[in-house]
């Protein structure tokens, strides 16, 4: 399925008016999600704003948190394209790690599945055991690229490849958890300065000044891809 707008929609010819209605419901329900918590959303809201009626959402959807759960499910989907986008360039191992953190937060931050999903995680997420799914899957993602950057000399030579990505997939998150606010400058000055304080755990040491200069021109360029930015996916 093709994302638009982050939002996959089929293309085969008999499905495509079915599945119109599915991506105007599920773009709506980001809409309101992306700016107000779980509860406070009602179905009634969501269907008001998709201009749709509950038989053809309950087509689709079993129920609210069913629908949530879309919502999560196709933002992991857009995460792993941008994966599959960074491992298409010439980078290194870490540098390949670095540059998926930035996407993720400018998908995150500045479009609506992005909010919506990081709220939904927020609420629904602990107690249905996604959030620890999803960290989970990040970790595998990222740990061969680890490797790849331990076996290139980025990496300290004998530390554990799935440890580290944990170690930086947390960072990342838990940065997230600690700033408890949408500012995306601030969430990345902050994310910046953790990453100097982590990189010595694990970096090689001749080759931290570089890594920290190519997290300063990621959080630049991160920072500048946001600035009047609309809905939609990263570049």
């Amino acid at each position: 399925m093709a994302p638009v707008d982050g939002i996959g929609l089929a293309t085969q010819e008999g499905e495509r008016s079915v599945d119109s209605t599915c991506t105007q419901i599920l773009r709506a329900a980001c809409q309101e999600f992306a700016t107000r918590p779980y509860s406070s959303v009602s179905l009634e809201d969501i269907l008001a704003r998709a201009h749709a009626t509950k038989g053809a959402m309950y087509a689709h959807f079993g129920s609210k948190r069913a629908l949530a759960e879309a919502i999560i499910g196709e933002r992991s989907a857009l995460a792993r394209m941008s994966v599959i986008e960074v491992l298409g360039h010439r980078l290194s191992g870490l540098e390949t790690v670095i540059d998926v953190v930035y996407r993720m937060a400018v998908q995150d931050y500045t479009t609506d599945i992005g909010r919506a999903a990081r709220n939904l995680t927020d609420s629904i997420g602990r107690i249905e055991g996604v959030q620890a799914d999803g960290l989970s899957k990040w970790v595998q993602v990222m740990t061969p690229a680890v490797a790849r950057a331990r076996d290139e000399g980025d990496v300290l030579d004998g530390a554990d490849a799935e440890d580290v990505a944990r170690l930086i997939i947390s960072v990342y998150f838990g940065t997230q958890a600690s700033i408890g606010t949408n500012d995306f400058g601030q969430f990345l000055s902050r994310l910046e300065r953790n990453w100097q304080f982590v990189l010595p755990g694990f970096a090689e040491p001749d080759r931290i000044d570089y890594l920290t200069n190519f997290i300063r021109r990621r959080t630049a360029h991160a920072l500048n891809n946001s600035r009047g930015r609309a809905d939609g996916p990263s570049d």
